[in-house]
């Protein structure tokens, strides 16, 4: 997957995670009464690519977050006008002081037995933008590497809907917290979100795989 720029035109399925896009058009799959009323709106590429169902379909569809947070399915072949590229949310130090604030919804998380994995509880994990974000569900319960958990919450922080924002900022308090502890593998000087604002593909992050 190649960097986008702000202004650069590319197809919902070829953009990056968490970017901010302006639609431009309609694709294949996508009917003028539903979908026509987000044209010119700004939409967050949130899903995977997926298969719709129907045999004779020449695209996939992909999941987007609309400006009410709701998250909408499209045609992959939908066209995109960038606004605004991949970024961090901030440094995590600035933002953990935030999850004090914020009540943590649905009773907190779940400890899997046998493991110290505390996991998010049913009712949040049916909530669409988590159900369709494997990678994010991830990244919170701390499955991934250290410090791309870490980065892929501070990624999603950036664009994602304020009903989101304190599971997210629980999980970046656990996860920055696990990864402080291991400086010898996780340098604290080489941590994406302190090299620059943005993200990039040359960090193989898991936010420029789509596929």
């Amino acid at each position: 997957m190649r960097s986008v720029a702000a202004g650069q035109a590319i197809r919902l399925g070829e953009a990056p995670f968490f970017c901010k896009a302006k639609l431009t058009a309609l694709g294949s799959l996508d009917t003028p009464k539903s979908d026509s009323a987000l044209l010119g709106q700004t939409v967050v590429p949130w899903t995977r690519l997926s298969e719709t169902g129907d045999v004779f379909a020449v695209a996939q569809i992909r999941g987007v977050v609309t400006p009410s947070g709701e998250l909408q399915w499209m045609s992959d072949d939908a066209e995109l006008e960038i606004l605004d590229p991949p970024r961090y949310a901030g440094q995590p130090e600035d933002l953990i002081p935030q999850a004090d604030a914020s009540p943590h919804p649905g009773g907190g998380t779940e400890k899997k037995p046998g493991s110290g994995l505390r996991l998010l509880p049913y009712d949040l994990k049916r909530h669409p933008l988590f159900e369709n974000q494997f990678n994010l569900v991830q990244a919170v319960e701390g499955r991934g590497k250290l410090d791309q958990n870490v980065e892929y919450i501070l990624a999603a922080l950036a664009v994602s809907p304020e009903e989101l924002r304190p599971v997210l900022l629980a999980g970046l308090r656990a996860r920055y917290a696990e990864l402080q502890r291991k400086p010898e593998l996780y340098p604290p000087a080489k941590y994406a979100w302190r090299l620059r604002p943005s993200v990039g593909p040359d960090l193989s992050s898991s936010l420029w795989m789509l596929r």
